[in-house]
């Protein structure tokens, strides 16, 4: 690489909302400039054990002087899970490739920061669709052009995903895969088409097995009129932002 690496923004994930905040253990999309020579993502070997990386092809990532743990590294963007800082409000955020390192750009750290799967090509008569997959995670939901899709039926369960939802039980540091369940340790309320998914239909609400950072919600749909049926997603006293509409059809 030659010149310093530059930094012009930072949010959340994309295609979990976007948002211009995010919580410990979130996922951050990094935009700029002269971050590295080509496009990598981590595989196996950049791993140590169940520990993810923080060095990428000669890339890293800092959030207020913390390594980050790095996934993809490109010419004009980097995604990056944030560390374990503690405490809230703005931290600043560095690249550096080789020995050279950008000027920092500040995004405000939440206690949680809660994000739903939804990518923008999910959608139904213009309304943004929830990403979720059938149980076997094979079909997703929705009418979709190009994917196996269709709306999900009262009664199935479904699968969902998100980011920065904060602390589970067990604790799974970030950076770290998680090895079995972790449930959440915040109060979450998931409604489909205004009607609260509780007791059995919650089927689980954590970190998803075997991923790092990822967020998984299994839960079973409610006996609600075919369409697309809003969605709300709350954890502890935060909503998630999104608009998000679920299809269902008998």
């Amino acid at each position: 690489m030659t010149g310093a690496p530059v930094v012009s923004a930072v949010i959340s994930a994309g295609a979990f909302g976007a948002r211009r905040d995010f919580a410990p253990g979130s996922w951050l999309e990094i935009y700029g400039s002269n971050f590295a020579a080509g496009l990598k993502l981590w595989d196996g070997p950049d791993f140590d054990g169940s520990s993810a990386p923080v060095v990428l092809d000669r890339v890293r990532a800092t959030v207020n002087g913390k390594d980050a743990f790095t996934w993809v590294v490109s010419p004009g963007q980097l995604n990056v899970q944030a560390p374990d800082n503690v405490g809230t409000g703005p931290m600043s955020v560095t690249v550096s490739n080789c020995d050279q390192t950008s000027a920092p750009i500040n995004i405000t750290q939440q206690r949680v920061a809660p994000g739903m799967w939804a990518p923008p090509a999910f959608t139904s008569s213009g309304r943004q669709l929830l990403g979720a997959t059938t149980a076997d995670g094979r079909t997703f939901i929705g009418n979709i052009a190009g994917l196996q899709s269709r709306p999900a039926r009262p009664g199935e369960m479904v699968i969902a995903y998100g980011v920065g939802f904060g602390a589970t039980n067990p604790v799974v540091p970030a950076g770290q895969i998680t090895p079995g369940l972790a449930p959440l340790a915040d109060s979450f309320t998931f409604t489909i088409g205004g009607v609260p998914i509780a007791g059995n239909a919650l089927v689980y609400a954590g970190l998803a097995p075997g991923f790092v950072g990822l967020y998984q919600f299994n839960v079973i749909v409610p006996d609600v009129p075919d369409g697309d049926q809003p969605v709300t997603v709350r954890v502890g006293t935060a909503t998630v932002p999104q608009t998000l509409f679920l299809s269902v059809k008998r």
